[in-house]
């Protein structure tokens, strides 16, 4: 033991013998203690048989607390956090590793996400520049099936639990706002397919939908173009859910040709009925005269006449 005084101070000893010095120790051990007020406290202690060490308290460190080589933990340099990963790992990568699954890990300033370290495959990742404005991507058994990204300005979309997304429209938000025409002639234009896609398993039930090259003539503002690693192209995308507007715009100007067409029926209707009721009147006329004709000849000189007006439509 040593110490300042005999109450205070500290030491080494070893518990053996089955007479440990320390409460709660039951196996040989050699323990580090200290001694304050004449009472001796352990305060880490590590087995015979072992390399070990158990610490009855915390461990602070000024610098880095290393596992294994380069790698552990160190103080946080950032503002926000209460532990940061320190040394790098494959690739570049460090982070937090549940019993060597799964990984909350990062390479650089550009990425983070969580990783399975059992089939080697992402489950999320955010890019912060991986395209214009980012991306966050999610992974089902090493299929990407989610990309989120932010394309322009601040905008974005949200879920409040009902049956559509919600996004912003705004005027105020709005400039250089024109009428969209045209519509229902590109409409027709397009192609409604059903199709399978290649390296998918088959379902029941074949898709259906459009084929992105054959809107991008038409609506172009509706296709884009996105990054994916698994192909030597950019995969072209169809905003499905814009169709809805054209759909009513297209609706509009459908019922805009048959308003006219209509209208116009309805004139020539009434122009009809018109002639109509001038020929029956004019009939009503040359029956009375016939009534009246004195001899055959007069009859059919008066017929004549009035055949005569009906085929110059008069």
């Amino acid at each position: 033991m040593w110490g300042k005084a005999p109450p205070h101070g500290g030491g080494i000893i070893y518990n053996g013998d089955a007479s440990p010095a320390f409460a709660g120790s039951t196996e040989d051990a050699i323990s580090f203690y200290r001694t304050s007020n004449g009472a001796h406290h352990e305060v880490f202690k590590y087995m015979y048989n072992s390399d070990n060490v158990t610490f009855n308290g915390n461990i602070s460190a000024s610098g880095s607390l290393l596992v294994s080589g380069s790698t552990g933990l160190r103080n946080v340099t950032g503002q926000y956090g209460s532990v940061q990963t320190t040394g790098n790992g494959v690739s570049n990568y460090e982070g937090y590793s549940i019993d060597g699954r799964y990984v909350f890990m990062s390479a650089d300033n550009n990425q983070c996400g969580i990783y399975n370290d059992i089939d080697n495959q992402w489950v999320t990742l955010f890019e912060k520049t991986a395209v214009s404005g980012g991306r966050y991507r999610v992974w089902t058994n090493g299929t990407q099936v989610l990309q989120l990204m932010r394309t322009n300005g601040s905008r974005y979309a949200s879920y409040d639990g009902d049956s559509n997304w919600d996004f912003y429209s705004d005027r105020r938000l709005k400039e250089d706002i024109a009428k969209e025409d045209n519509l229902l002639d590109r409409i027709m234009s397009l192609d409604v397919v059903n199709y399978n896609f290649i390296g998918e398993e088959k379902k029941k039930h074949k898709e259906i939908g459009f084929i992105a090259q054959n809107i991008e003539r038409h609506f172009p503002s509706l296709v884009s173009e996105t990054e994916d690693d698994r192909y030597d192209f950019d995969v072209k995308s169809v905003g499905y859910s814009t169709f809805g507007v054209i759909a009513v715009g297209g609706i509009k100007e459908l019922k805009k040709e048959k308003d006219t067409e209509i209208a116009e029926l309805r004139s020539e209707n009434e122009t009809l009925k018109s002639r109509m009721e001038t020929l029956t009147s004019e009939m009503a006329v040359l029956k009375a005269r016939l009534a009246n004709s004195t001899t055959q000849e007069d009859r059919i000189a008066k017929l004549e006449e009035l055949v005569g007006k009906i085929g110059q439509g008069q």
